[in-house]
């Protein structure tokens, strides 16, 4: 965390008087309201903003920070009592390209706390490593990570911000945004990317807390079943695309709770009714197949005969 100076200040007080009509408006994590400020930040405003993220990245010893691209100009506001995230890191990439791009925010309300962030050193996490076909090859290391604690919300730290104070960090540090304790005013916070990469979008799939979890152990444990209860509170499995790949996933979520007596499941809704604890034991196939779609083995094998025509 970078204590505010002069310039970084009065931008501060300028993003507060920024008009966001016209701005994209979306809801994203912690019932935070993100607005796009492609169409609405005036040019002296992000030559400003960009000046202060550089001398920033400068600070912390980035290197070449002054060749560096910058992206997602978005302004994020959390209502009083709003903000608390789940533990995450910001995007699902290779760890060295993680390591390369870094999220910088400056804080512009008074009284609001920072985003929470580790108190152990980065390089004692371990970052997930895949294969062309998308298998972990270091699952030994992300348990280790799990079981030093490093997931645990003890293991991060916050503190008191005011105007003009600047956060920055490399998309491979896990964090988590924190609840604005202001009784009336929202907080403000103005957000983007430090990045030495042409492509768009690189903060928009953050790797959450369960994610992880689910790459260290696999779709089949109960760690997993207990991290996304553990975390229900966050909406975990509404946070899965529309498309294709969305519904397998958040299908694989599912049956992983129902295989851990986690969830009562309405399959013609899609339903989920959170229980109170975690199973010991796993449900049979039989059983979690039956709790997921409502019909057992065999009823589902006579119906797949009727659609095709075979008796």
């Amino acid at each position: 965390l970078l204590r505010a100076d002069d310039v970084a200040r009065a931008l501060a007080a300028d993003v507060l008087r920024l008009p966001l009509v016209g701005a994209k408006r979306d809801p994203i994590a912690g019932d935070v309201t993100q607005y796009d400020l492609a169409s609405v930040l005036p040019r002296a405003l992000q030559t400003q903003w960009h000046a202060v993220m550089r001398a920033a990245a400068t600070t912390v010893g980035i290197s070449d920070a002054s060749e560096l691209s910058i992206q997602a100009e978005k302004l994020l506001s959390a209502a009083p009592g709003k903000g608390e995230q789940a533990l995450h890191f910001d995007r699902d990439d290779e760890a060295d390209r993680l390591r390369r791009v870094f999220s910088c925010i400056l804080y512009c309300s008074h009284g609001a706390h920072s985003t929470a962030v580790p108190r152990f050193a980065p390089g004692d996490f371990a970052l997930p490593v895949y294969d062309d076909s998308e298998a972990v090859l270091n699952a030994t290391e992300l348990r280790a990570t799990v079981e030093r604690g490093l997931w645990e919300d003890e293991a991060y730290h916050q503190c008191n911000v005011a105007p003009g104070d600047v956060m920055i960090f490399s998309q491979a540090v896990p964090h988590r945004g924190t609840r604005n304790p202001l009784a009336l005013a929202p907080r403000i916070c103005l957000f983007s990317i430090v990045t030495p990469f042409a492509e768009p979008k690189q903060d928009d799939f953050q790797v959450y807390r369960w994610m992880y979890i689910a790459a260290a152990y696999g779709f089949a444990s109960r760690e997993l079943a207990a991290a996304v209860h553990r975390d229900r509170a966050h909406r975990p499995l509404d946070r899965f695309s529309a498309d294709a790949k969305g519904a397998e996933a958040r299908e694989a979520y599912v049956t992983n709770l129902l295989r851990w007596s986690c969830i009562a499941y309405h399959p013609d809704t899609r339903r989920v009714e959170w229980l109170q604890d975690v199973g010991v034991e796993p449900q049979s196939e039989e059983a979690v197949l039956v709790a997921y779609t409502g019909r057992s083995a065999s009823v589902r094998a006579r119906a797949v005969k009727r659609s095709s025509g075979k008796m």
